[in-house]
């Protein structure tokens, strides 16, 4: 009885608990933000430039996954109808 209470305690953590991480989580990332250091002014444009190029191709392969799943489906759906 006592293990079936600790797996659901785990599979269904606590409002409480699900708030202490979220706020932990947060407090670490303001402290990682806070320690990045900024470029220089001279080359905050050449910085800003390579972050626009990094967000367009992360941007661009999230794209093509999406569209590989869809192809991958509606392959096997044809392919399932192909079977009937």
């Amino acid at each position: 009885m006592r293990k079936h209470r600790i797996e659901r305690n785990l599979a269904f953590p606590s409002e409480e608990f699900r708030a202490r991480v979220r706020t932990a989580a947060k407090q670490r990332l303001q402290y990682v933000l806070t320690c990045v250091a900024e470029p220089p002014e001279e080359l905050l444009p050449a910085a800003r430039a390579r972050a626009k190029l990094r967000y367009a191709k992360m941007l661009r392969f999230a794209g093509q996954e999406v569209a590989t799943r869809n192809k991958a489906t509606l392959e096997g759906v044809l392919a399932h109808g192909k079977q009937q």
